[in-house]
């Protein structure tokens, strides 16, 4: 399965920009009743330029969480799908691209076929008519 890099990048930089604005309202909801807020607004202010612990601050965080939050998912989708596309590659137990489908999706010879024309299996067993495949589990130790 492959991310799309817009998609997930918009809503990555949606859902921090908007954790950020959440954030920012609830630090200044809860202030003491001195006017004091959490260390938390301080260490954002820190990370973004021009945030401050104010509604107006919400906006600037808002602004700077979105493009954050952009960069941050846009890397991990790239990285996501390098990954994913090396691990499906190699994949054991896949069919080639060129092998007809197993018996059962949709494949249904002719009756009288040669076994050597019926439709292949991905089970490694023997095909016991052109409707159904049963699978060899011998090496199992069930038979």
């Amino acid at each position: 399965m492959k991310l799309d890099l817009k998609a997930f990048a918009l809503a990555g930089g949606l859902f921090w920009g908007s954790g950020i604005v959440l954030l920012t309202w609830w630090l200044l909801l809860t202030r003491d009743k001195r006017g004091r807020g959490s260390r938390y607004g301080e260490l954002i202010g820190r990370i973004y330029p021009g945030y401050r612990g104010s509604p107006k601050g919400s906006v600037i965080g808002l602004v700077w969480g979105v493009i954050d939050g952009f960069a941050a998912a846009g890397i991990f989708r790239l990285l996501y799908n390098h990954f994913a596309k090396k691990r499906d590659s190699g994949r054991p137990g896949q069919l080639p691209a060129s092998m007809p489908p197993a018996v059962g999706a949709g494949c249904l010879p002719a009756p009288r076929t040669p076994v050597s024309a019926r439709c292949h299996s991905p089970f490694s067993g023997s095909v016991a008519g052109p409707e159904r495949v049963v699978p060899d589990l011998s090496h199992t130790g069930i038979y």
